[in-house]
């Protein structure tokens, strides 16, 4: 394979993390690097991500959330049940799965019952609002998403400081969802329509047991109740014991993206002028300022880029979080929904963008007009 080929395909299957590394390396041209950029790179939180995400492949390697999903969804007799199950589904399950974990499980199976009832008209609206569940469920907890795992580690936030910010707009996001989920059709969905469930490795007693146990001590490791490091080396050791392709096949591209924003963040807080300008723009439109960059770079790297120029932690988690919302970049899991949509819909891709920005619209402006008009 050429450099060209490989830069190519980089490009394509990791975009945001070529994005990142370009910013890194223009700033390396406006401040040399020095031994500093160790230090700028926040290692606690690439541990954490780390574990979550060995643990949760674990997981899904197992089927245990297809196991999931296919006996929730074998209770539903209707279009509408299913819609709201579904959603209701991507909802919690994002609180400890993460969003995009969540969206790859659900939006497939979701696909796969609609095209075998006939009801794939169904399904723009349908993904749409599992993603949006997703994105707003997920920012209900420290380890939810990317950003919330990276402000709740950077800022020292409590458990109550954090939840006293975002349960609010979870459980006014919950409401909404649940009421436009009730608008679907009553056609009859039949059990049979239901994807057969497919693990890639036997759920063994033993793997089933190590896995709970690494994500209790992982979750015990966000709220600094045990050290990162232990959890890090533990979990190591034992998935390539136990299943060494839960370690290879995490996104280590995620994890590549992180450090590059961490090095990009302190490298334009070296930068006199640069720093005076964001810090001033930020500090006072700290929430505006994380929804439009998240529109642009999606909310995981504006998160990171912006926390270096504000102490109005509340302020960025409800902007980067809401900042999900809005187009199909604001977040990673966004695209994920819309691949899986795709795959069986692939000429109605106008169709779905529509529907998508639509809806994704109007969720953004309730939840901002609550925020500054009730809320703050």
């Amino acid at each position: 394979m050429s450099v060209r080929h490989f830069l190519k395909q980089m490009l394509v299957h990791q975009p945001v993390m070529c994005i990142a590394w370009g910013l890194v390396a223009a700033t390396f041209c406006l401040v040399p690097p020095d031994k500093r950029i160790l230090n700028d790179i926040d290692w606690r939180v690439i541990g954490l991500l780390y574990c979550l995400m060995v643990v949760v492949m674990a997981f899904r390697r197992m089927g245990g959330i297809d196991l999931l999903s296919t006996k929730l969804i074998g209770t539903f007799r209707t279009l509408r049940r299913l819609s709201i199950g579904l959603v209701v589904m991507a909802f919690f399950s994002s609180m400890l799965l993460t969003n995009d974990v969540a969206l790859i499980s659900i939006v497939p199976l979701t696909m796969v019952i609609l095209s075998r009832s006939d009801r794939l008209h169904a399904a723009a609206r349908l993904v749409t609002l599992e993603t949006i569940a997703a994105n707003l469920g997920s920012m209900a907890t420290p380890l939810g998403n990317p950003q919330n795992l990276f402000l709740y580690t950077k800022f020292q936030l409590t458990a109550g400081a954090f939840f006293s910010t975002m349960i609010p707009l979870s459980a006014l996001s919950f409401v909404l969802l649940v009421v436009i989920a009730s608008f679907a059709p009553c056609d009859e969905i039949h059990r049979d329509e239901v994807k057969p469930l497919v693990s890639d490795v036997q759920p063994t007693p033993v793997r089933m047991i190590v896995t709970a146990l690494f994500f209790i001590l992982s979750i015990l490791a966000v709220f600094r109740i045990v050290p990162v490091f232990w959890v890090v080396l533990a979990v190591s050791i034992g998935y390539i014991r136990l299943d060494y392709r839960s370690v290879l096949k995490i996104d280590y591209g995620l994890l590549a993206t992180f450090v590059a924003f961490f090095i990009f963040v302190g490298m334009l807080q070296r930068i006199d002028a640069i720093h005076a300008v964001l810090a001033e723009i930020v500090a006072e439109h700290t929430l505006a300022s994380g929804f439009a960059l998240s529109q642009i770079i999606s909310n995981v790297p504006a998160a990171i880029l912006l926390s270096g120029f504000t102490k109005d932690v509340s302020a960025l988690l409800a902007g980067v979080n809401i900042g999900g919302l809005g187009t199909l970049v604001a977040s990673l899991a966004s695209l994920i929904a819309f691949q899986g949509y795709i795959k069986a819909c692939h000429d109605s891709k106008r169709h779905f963008l529509c529907v998508f920005t639509t809806y994704n619209v109007v969720f953004a402006f309730i939840l901002l007009a609550y925020w500054y008009f009730i809320s703050a």
